[in-house]
């Protein structure tokens, strides 16, 4: 019998509605969809056959809405980038990779603004 997944998460991760938040690396151009967030950390998705690998050490978060919203330069650091399950193929079979970054130094004001981007979801 296999061993239960343990999920080691201190936190509670937050599912967000597709096209409601997006992650821009420092040095790209490239919006990434983002899946779910919580205070550590968040989820995002991107299509390697058309943006680069992300490399993600500074990112600002950006919340689609009516008023403007954004964490600026937010520290992280990938903690793994793997292929999404094939029944996540796009219309189009574009393959899709999804990949996870732990926050490593939050501001005082980032954390105030990711807590209160988490109280909306």
């Amino acid at each position: 019998m296999a061993d239960p997944i343990i999920d080691r998460r201190k936190t509670h991760r937050y599912s967000v509605s597709e096209g409601s938040l997006f992650v821009c690396s420092h040095g790209s151009e490239n919006l990434l969809a983002v899946k779910n967030v919580s205070a550590d950390g968040l989820q995002f998705v991107y299509f390697p056959n058309t943006c680069e690998t992300p490399e993600c050490r500074q990112i600002d978060i950006m919340k689609h809405s009516d008023v403007y919203f954004c964490v600026a330069g937010v520290c992280c650091r990938i903690v793994y980038d793997i292929p999404s399950l094939s029944e996540d193929l796009t219309f189009s079979g574009i393959r899709t990779r999804v990949a996870g970054v732990k926050f490593t130094e939050l501001t005082k004001e980032q954390q105030k603004k990711l807590s209160s981007l988490i109280d909306v979801l």
